[in-house]
């Protein structure tokens, strides 16, 4: 303690950045503290007011080095235990695309300082329209990351309700709205400012509130029975060749008390080989989904010639149909499914002798599926995470399809971020929201945002 008492004001504001971003992941799931999202904003901009350019970039940087190193720190995990990155190799990627990433809050913090200095100016504009705008960037920039938006941390809440209207980045900007309230309130002892800074929270929980209690869309058509299979594969023996059969017994057998349902949902490459080394097993499958009228969708790897040249895709296929549909996943995660760069990045991978997939994009623009006359989007993995891409490919679906495998992730915080970014989705568009996964977590969303129907992680 004595420590700390001697530390210079710079420091002390230097820590506290870095502890307030670290603080901000626990709004999300699976915490769910989402009353951070209103107060580490409001601190924050309480911080950067004390400082210079210089000063609130470095603190920028801190804050965004402590929230993207909680936040997704489970990319070491994707790297090292099932990457089979080196640990030092895997620890110091994570660390330099961390160090990155937390540029974009130091640019943040930077550009902030050449706005008027008012609080009520700071407070609800230059401020929550700043992040924003980065986190809009930061949904695109070298193919987007867009995790961790604020708005996700009041999916289930009244301030969430204004999704369907403004989207996630409309929940955001609410969010903050909020978080400026609060510090204006404090800071700025004006009557009328404290009256308007009272009036917008009265405002934003009142109407948001009649929002929650609204249904934006209605049932269309007759209700289907489905089923969501959740394998739990593990990674580490998935792709190896003698356990192929195991993995596809364990699929059929899991099936069996399911012919019941029209749909059946696999997850992302629930076969893990191409259809060309499993035929015998579809028509199998195949036989008994007609013989009891149901429609198995899984993801599977697909591949094809283009050009003269063999290509491999993340697909996703229906079987039981006498014309199979066939989406293949358009958005690949950069370093996992394909190399970009790769004139540059390609020797450190071959020193370093990191595995990587090399893998096509599908095409932009691929129809909806349609089982039993109900059109629905399907989506693989993070997909579901790009809320443009996701209204752009909607089109007129009735529902969303998403199957992953969030084992990739581990046991970290990124299977519930994920499910609680899909609930977004579903909450944004009014649309059941089906999320199929190998390990977890398994889920029945509904046009609220809310899951219904649950499977345990790792079961």
């Amino acid at each position: 303690m004595h420590f700390f008492k001697n530390l210079s004001i710079q420091t002390k504001l230097n820590l506290a950045s870095l502890i307030l971003g670290a603080l901000l992941p626990l709004a999300f799931a699976p915490v769910h503290l989402y009353f951070l999202a209103f107060a580490v904003p409001a601190l924050l901009l309480w911080i950067w007011r004390q400082e210079n350019k210089k000063q609130v970039f470095f603190n920028g940087w801190l804050f965004g080095f402590g929230f993207f190193f909680v936040g997704i720190s489970w990319i070491y995990v994707s790297l090292h235990t099932y990457g089979n990155v080196p640990f030092i190799v895997a620890g110091l990627l994570t660390v330099l695309f961390i160090a990155l990433l937390s540029l974009l809050f130091a640019v943040q913090g930077f550009i902030f300082k050449f706005f008027p200095e008012k609080i009520i100016s700071q407070a609800f504009l230059s401020f929550p329209f700043l992040w924003i705008l980065f986190e809009w960037i930061r949904s695109w920039l070298f193919t987007g990351l867009p995790w961790l938006f604020l708005g996700y941390s009041q999916t289930t809440t009244i301030v969430g309700a204004f999704a369907p209207i403004f989207g996630v980045y409309g929940v955001s900007l609410f969010v903050l709205w909020l978080s400026g309230a609060i510090i204006t309130f404090f800071l700025d002892k004006r009557f009328k400012s404290r009256f308007f800074s009272i009036g917008m929270i009265i405002f934003i929980l009142v109407v948001g509130g009649i929002l929650y209690t609204g249904i934006w869309t209605k049932p269309a058509g007759k209700s289907i029975k489905v089923s969501l299979i959740q394998g739990d594969i593990p990674l580490s023996v998935k792709w190896q060749p003698e356990q192929l059969t195991k993995t596809l017994t364990e699929y059929y057998n899991l099936t069996q008390q399911h012919w019941t349902s029209a749909m059946i949902i696999w997850p992302e490459a629930a076969i893990p080989a191409p259809s060309q080394m499993v035929f015998s097993y579809l028509d199998a499958i195949k036989y008994l989904a007609e013989k009891n009228h149901s429609v198995i969708i899984t993801g599977i790897p697909v591949v094809k010639t283009l050009n003269g040249k063999l290509n491999d895709y993340n697909g996703l296929v229906t079987i039981g149909e006498k014309n199979p549909q066939v989406y293949l996943k358009r958005h690949l995660v950069p370093f996992g499914e394909y190399m970009p760069l790769r004139p540059i990045f390609g020797w450190f991978l071959k020193d370093f002798q990191i595995p990587l997939g090399d893998q096509t994009p599908g095409d932009d623009h691929q129809a909806p599926f349609i089982v039993n006359h109900i059109q629905f989007a399907p989506f693989i993995c993070y997909e579901i995470a790009y809320p443009n891409e996701v209204l752009n490919h909607l089109q007129n679906a009735n529902m969303m399809v998403v199957v992953t495998d969030d084992a990739w992730f581990g046991h970290s915080l990124a299977s519930s971020q994920h499910l609680q970014i899909a609930q977004m989705r579903a909450l944004e568009t009014g649309r059941y929201l089906l999320f199929a996964t190998n390990s977890g977590i398994t889920a029945i969303i509904n046009p609220k945002g809310e899951i219904i129907k649950q499977l345990p992680a790792n079961t």
